[in-house]
């Protein structure tokens, strides 16, 4: 359980980490050097850092046997959803910064990049399963 803590731990950080990188990139390609994420790099960072450990943590809904794909899915949107709130509080210092037509941009964005690596995700380990189900079947046939 502790190892499985500590990778949640790693892994939210990593997630965080990267977001923030790609952010900062896709800012300063934008020329938006101005932008609030520039102002307070700490702050920022610790805002990312929670927003991807939220994603991370969030993986545990995918243990419980008893909830199906969609339910796990909606509660892991939730926690990433309050992940993301959190961040803007830490990062920018309020939930809504500028206009509310920006935070509702933002979060469009923020959900439609969860949609695609979540279906991306899931597409990737359907396809692992296939491939077990294939391994074992041949396995199969050979032992007969």
């Amino acid at each position: 359980m502790v190892k499985k803590i500590w990778d949640y731990i790693r892994n939210g950080i990593s997630w965080g980490c990267t977001i923030l990188v790609v952010n900062f990139v896709f800012n300063s390609l934008a020329g938006r050097t101005d932008h609030i994420l520039f102002e307070d790099f700490p702050r920022t960072a610790l805002g990312y850092i929670l927003l991807g450990m939220g994603i991370s943590f969030g993986m545990f809904v995918y243990s419980v046997d008893r909830l199906n794909i969609f339910q796990q899915s909606a509660i892991h949107a939730v926690i990433f959803y309050c992940s993301f709130l959190l961040l803007r509080i830490v990062s920018f210092g309020g939930i809504v910064t500028g206009t509310v037509t920006n935070f509702v941009v933002d979060s469009a964005v923020a959900f439609l990049v969860f949609a695609v690596v979540g279906y991306v995700t899931y597409q990737y380990h359907k396809l692992e399963v296939k491939e077990m189900n294939e391994a074992l079947k041949r396995l199969e046939e050979r032992n007969k």
